[in-house]
């Protein structure tokens, strides 16, 4: 960068910068770089130059009134698209806006309603293996529940009756976006990558068998993959094995990996606050009432919502967003350069003390009411923002209050981890095996 207007930060090493520091502990870097430089901060990571945005109202000036001057950075492009392709979550430009506007349909109001009862049946499925007394790694356990949920949703089988388990190879693609694995080049045949590019192959191998049978038979079971292929068929989009197979792909690894890590986090919390847990238990139980749940059941969720919400301020799913910018741009009093990559990071933003009173503490009555109404918007973020805000939102958080407020229903959960260690990747995921004890209701 020019030296004028340059925002401040670390300098680093000769050649290597800030490397080294950032892709040892992400979340560390961005903690002390906030800290000691302010709400802008500059550094270099792999010769890439770096912007930190971490003030809210800073944040929103970028990511949504100026979003016309950001794109995709290319290296972390070429990280994703090995797994994604050039689905929603990589594409850009004119098709990207065809894509948004072809799957937003998947996640309006009347489909998640019918959602609702695959969410639920898994869910009462998984709880009656439950051994009575018995202690579990949670974040195991439901990850392996909401991989059945989505790809039940996306493609429209359910995993254990169709003979596959996802559930390693899942962990083995997100594993490749963990810092200490992105500076070696897929082509390097260390055993991480082996692993990588088998789990990625078997579930390649899933989802065309999945496509080639919907396009010979013509199946329609209401599966986001039938949606999917009949709105391209529909539209003016031939769409290719390949484009269908990006587009379900992303839907499958996004709204499961998040999802699996903000219900850890969550039960995790409430574990280690009984009281609360018996608070947010008592509305739970109240709402249910033992039936079959619906969308206004989940609707009228208060205390279940407000626990939710606050474990993705504490634990945000993505801990920080990235952007590339295609011109120069002035942020804060400093001059960016086209071609920087800006960093907007809800790890600092959700646990910045300006906006929290007590921001490391868990605290589900910081949300509703003035405290609330008085944060500026953009000190909670938890989705991205602006037009590239997650598309699966809605559906994010309607799984997550269900499947929160069913466990609580039915159990009661005791801290059987002490500590919580966390990397922070493209997601923020458990550094460790986090053991819950579980007493059936």
């Amino acid at each position: 960068m020019s030296s004028e207007n340059v925002p401040p930060g670390p300098s680093g090493l000769p050649l290597l910068g800030s490397t080294h520091k950032y892709f040892s502990s992400p979340l560390s870097f961005y903690e002390d770089c906030a800290d000691e430089y302010g709400d802008v901060v500059s550094f270099t990571v792999g010769g890439n130059e770096m912007v930190l945005v971490s003030d809210p109202e800073l944040v929103e000036t970028v990511l949504v009134r100026r979003e016309d001057k950001l794109g995709k950075p290319d290296f972390f492009q070429d990280l994703l698209e090995g797994v994604f392709g050039r689905g929603l979550l990589t594409n850009e430009g004119e098709d990207w806006q065809t894509q948004r506007q072809m799957l937003q349909p998947l996640f309006f109001r009347e489909r998640m309603a019918e959602y609702i009862g695959i969410i639920t049946e898994y869910a009462d499925d998984h709880i009656r293996r439950w051994d009575d007394g018995s202690a579990h790694e949670i974040h195991g356990e439901l990850g392996s529940l909401t991989l059945r949920i989505i790809t039940d949703i996306v493609l429209g089988i359910d995993l254990e009756e169709h003979g596959v388990d996802l559930r390693g190879d899942i962990e083995n693609l997100y594993d490749r976006y963990l810092p200490q694995n992105q500076l070696v080049p897929e082509w390097v045949p260390t055993r991480d990558n082996r692993e990588y590019k088998s789990s990625l192959s078997r579930l390649n191998e899933l989802v065309y068998e999945r496509i080639e049978t919907h396009r010979e038979r013509g199946t329609d079971d209401n599966s986001m993959l039938s949606m999917v292929m009949d709105a391209g068929a529909k539209s003016d989009r031939d769409l290719s094995d390949k484009q269908i197979r990006d587009e379900v792909v992303t839907m499958i690894l996004g709204g499961h990996e998040t999802t699996t890590a903000l219900l850890t986090f969550g039960l995790y919390a409430l574990a280690d606050r009984p009281e609360l847990q018996d608070s947010v238990r008592d509305e739970a139980e109240s709402i249910l009432s033992g039936g079959q749940p619906t969308l206004e059941d989940v609707s009228a969720f208060d205390k279940v919502e407000r626990a939710v919400k606050e474990t993705m301020r504490l634990y945000p799913p993505s801990p920080v967003v990235l952007r590339s910018l295609r011109d120069d741009l002035r942020v804060g009093g400093y001059q960016l350069p086209e071609g920087a990559t800006a960093m907007f990071p809800q790890w600092v933003v959700h646990h910045d003390d300006r906006f929290y009173d007590d921001p490391w503490e868990f605290d589900i009555d910081r949300w509703g009411g003035e405290a609330e109404e008085d944060r500026p918007r953009y000190a909670y973020f938890p989705f991205g923002g602006g037009s590239r805000r997650c598309i699966g939102h809605s559906f994010a958080k309607v799984e997550a209050k269900l499947l929160l407020a069913t466990f609580l229903d039915r159990c009661e959960f005791t801290l059987e981890t002490d500590d919580l260690d966390l990397q922070g990747s493209m997601t923020l995921q458990p550094a460790n095996d986090v053991y819950l004890g579980i007493e059936k209701r």
